[in-house]
């Protein structure tokens, strides 16, 4: 791939990178938010504590949201491929759908259980458009090798 989709491109592929590279630490933001919003000495829990504990972990999943978006308009750009297209949009969409479930928090708690499920989904798909994106550009990369 040369050109203005070759940079769109490799651009992509270390946005992918740090996407995915970011996930485990929205994990442990996560938990630090649970343990920290547990009862302290005076067994006592406000929901401005909660908040306060879950603000980096918000934060982080505003700008992981973000880049599913950024992600999504370069891989349009690039055009590497129907599974990366395909896979860019899945990924945008499970991210509004991640931020639906943790909306709806206080409303319908079973229903924004899932935002955990969700996430491990997002690991999954992601993951895996980061291992092709690498794979594929080292495939590309001997094929466009000239002959020893």
């Amino acid at each position: 791939m040369s050109g203005y989709r070759g940079v769109f491109f490799t651009i992509y592929r270390y946005l992918q990178g740090l996407f995915v590279v970011l996930l485990p630490v929205q994990f442990y933001l996560a938990a630090a938010g649970i343990f920290r919003s547990l009862p302290g000495k005076d067994n006592s829990v406000t929901q401005k504590k909660i908040e306060d504990n879950f603000g980096p972990h918000a934060g982080l999943g505003t700008l992981l949201t973000l880049i599913s978006f950024l992600l999504l308009l370069i891989v349009l750009v690039a055009r590497p491929g129907k599974k990366f297209v395909l896979g860019a949009l899945a990924l945008a969409v499970l991210l509004i759908i991640q931020n639906v479930l943790a909306w709806t928090g206080e409303d319908v708690p079973w229903v924004a259980a899932l935002h955990g499920l969700n996430a491990l989904i997002i690991l999954g798909v992601s993951g895996f458009l980061a291992s092709s994106v690498w794979h594929g550009h080292r495939k590309m990369a001997r094929a466009e090798a000239p002959p020893a």
